[in-house]
């Protein structure tokens, strides 16, 4: 019964949400559903940063999507023309294609949990930590360790599905992040030249061969399958795909609809991830570009008077409303005294040149620089059995690009030729360019040397680059040519992927097998207060345990570090001794885990006396600078 609610609730608040929009916009259905997505974050987001509470923002989204009801009610009866006019747009091939993406997702995800590490260390706690407080996760209340730091808007549109659904569920969010991507793609539908798809059964296959493409293309570039999880890194690629199609696809360049939808996908973007940036100086040196063409190409025909209405909406929507909402996170966020991981005041460009030389900054800045520059050229970022460097991956795109412009040169002006050749190429340079310095200046020297997540940084801006093309490409094939070169494309695809990838095409429909850290965890929550502090001690390398089993208790804090001490050659020294308690002083009750002979004969310093069983919580106490633990019965 719950899985029913948890299909239904979603879809038919969006259904009647997106209605709203198509009475208000008069668009088709198809052309709102990203934007419904996209606002519905947006208003949670504003919402929470006036009111400080999602509720409002909650039940305002309710109140707008049944507004639709009286309003339809009235138009049936007053303005049967009207009426009319939105049943045609509501009821088309937009509506076929989100039905068939959202039914599709739905079963593909059914009993999909969460599989990787920061699905666990951060992204998955930070929905919990706002369902909790009703506040953001970088509030004072919130119990997430790591990356209080990154903006919020997607995690709140997966709070926004939980709300709905009424409980937290990691399937249920896995699922929003897929029918979020891939409706994005739904837009391109109605600007096919293709004039004979007109059934709802030629609209469903053709959703489905969609999917079927930017899922294939994505698991190319995908080496550990993000694209199951819900990183949030591929979604930025695909949306800033997706606004550049906007662009370049949209006919009324100045009509209040566009310069909107625009406007709310790059404060979207912008409030994704830090790495947003990139991207949204890409698609705004494409708007620019089309803009400053479109202009000069109609020169004759646009009165400058016409002009000045749109510009400044176009400046305050796609320039103004996007940077503001950026630095107001980022305001709040260095109020709170919150770490930065990726803090723009630490990147020094003009040091860049004399660091790679070795001249100044630290050893591991010099390696982290000379390290990446080395892996863009010969490390290969696909999971397919051709490898290709990032550089050698992106010459071959922008190649295709090329390529692409030259058999459709009459669908393509000589504006919009310069203008996709040069934002890819100039955001390819761009975006390695940023990459460079977050490694020699942002990562650390833990991460930067090693180019921590270096794949899956490459990979966004190759999968942004494959995604525009493919959009691009389907989007101007006609007649026969349309199905023969889209199922050509779905057998190539499929069959450069590795035998060992495929697993990941298949739904999931696996019951979760609890394990061993869910049983841990239940343990803590059964026997301690809310947020109570736990450290947890054990004897292997398991440095996964305490996220887990924090991710699983939460609210419940654990140790980050020091899962296990060194001991080896610091056994005798008092002063090392002194600050191991002193950092176990910080947490109120003590977990142990794989206790063994070993473990008792190491950490004898710590216990004196007391008796150590494995598996057991102990309250920590200072006694005349001490540590007594206490069993807990």
């Amino acid at each position: 019964m719950i899985h029913i609610l948890y299909f239904l609730i979603p879809l038919i608040f969006f259904l009647f949400f997106n209605g709203t929009l198509v009475l208000l916009t008069k668009k088709e259905f198809g052309k709102c559903i990203p934007l419904s997505f996209i606002l519905c974050a947006l208003i949670m987001f504003a919402s929470q940063s006036i009111f400080n509470t999602f509720n409002i923002g909650f039940y305002s989204l309710l109140l707008f999507a049944f507004m639709s009801i009286p309003i339809l009610l009235f138009l049936f009866i007053k303005k049967r023309n009207l009426f009319d006019d939105f049943k045609t747009k509501y009821f088309d091939k937009g509506l076929i294609s989100f039905l068939v993406i959202y039914v599709f997702f739905y079963i593909f995800d059914l009993r999909r949990f969460f599989s990787a590490w920061d699905e666990f260390s951060h992204w998955g706690v930070m929905v919990k930590e706002m369902f909790r407080t009703d506040s953001f996760y970088s509030s004072v209340e919130s119990t997430l360790l790591v990356h209080k730091d990154y903006p919020p808007i997607f995690q709140i549109f997966e709070l926004f599905w939980t709300k709905l659904c009424g409980n937290y569920y990691e399937p249920n969010l896995i699922k929003s992040m897929h029918i979020f991507e891939f409706s994005l793609f739904i837009p391109v539908i109605y600007n096919l030249t293709n004039k004979n798809i007109k059934s709802n059964l030629r609209s469903m296959i053709y959703t489905l061969c969609m999917i079927a493409i930017i899922f294939l293309s994505v698991l190319l570039f995908d080496q550990h399958c993000v694209i199951n999880t819900i990183y949030i890194d591929y979604l930025m690629a695909l949306i800033s795909a997706y606004a550049i199609y906007m662009i370049l696809s949209e006919k009324e360049k100045f009509s209040y609809f566009s310069l909107f939808n625009l406007g709310m996908t790059l404060t979207f973007l912008v409030l994704l991830k830090q790495m947003g940036i990139p991207f949204y100086l890409i698609i705004l040196f494409v708007f620019i570009c089309d803009l400053v063409i479109h202009i000069f190409t109609n020169r004759k025909s646009i009165k400058k008077v016409q002009l000045i209405i749109p510009i400044i909406l176009a400046i305050i929507l796609i320039v103004i409303v996007p940077l503001v909402e950026w630095k107001c996170w980022n305001i709040f966020v260095s109020n709170l005294n919150t770490d930065q991981q990726f803090s723009l005041s630490d990147i020094e460009v003009l040091e860049l040149p004399s660091i790679l030389q070795g001249k100044t900054g630290e050893e591991y800045q010099t390696t982290s620089g000379n390290n990446f520059i080395q892996a863009i050229i010969t490390q290969s970022i696909t999971s397919s059995n051709i490898e290709l460097s990032f550089v050698q991956a992106s010459i071959i795109i922008i190649c295709l690009f090329i390529v692409l412009l030259l058999i459709f040169k009459n669908d393509f002006t000589k504006g919009q030729k310069f203008t996709i050749i040069s934002s890819v190429i100039i955001g390819f340079i761009g975006y390695t360019f940023v990459l460079l310095n977050m490694y020699v200046f942002s990562f650390g020297p833990g991460e930067g040397p090693i180019l921590a997540s270096f794949d899956r940084y490459m990979d966004t801006y190759i999968i942004f680059m494959l995604a525009l093309l493919i959009i691009l490409l389907i989007s101007k094939l006609k007649d026969k040519k349309f199905w023969i070169v889209l199922f050509s494309l779905i057998i190539l695809l499929f069959t450069l992927q590795s035998p060992e990838k495929l697993d990941y095409l298949v739904p999931s429909f696996r019951s979760k097998i609890i394990t061993e850290y869910e049983y841990d965890a239940e343990m803590l929550t059964s026997s301690l207060p809310e947020k109570a502090n736990v450290f947890i001690l054990g004897d292997d390398d398991d440095l996964a345990r305490q996220y887990l089993i924090k991710y699983y208790a939460n609210p419940i804090t654990t140790n980050i570090y020091h899962y296990k001490f060194d001991t080896s050659s610091n056994i005798e020294s008092e002063k090392y001794i002194n600050s191991i308690k002193n950092y176990i002083f910080n947490y109120d009750y003590l977990y142990l885990k794989n206790v063994d002979e070993n473990f008792i004969e190491k950490y004898s310093f710590l216990f004196n006396d007391n008796i150590v069983i494995p598996e057991t919580l102990y309250t920590i106490n200072n006694v005349d600078d001490k540590i007594v633990f206490k069993i807990m019965k």
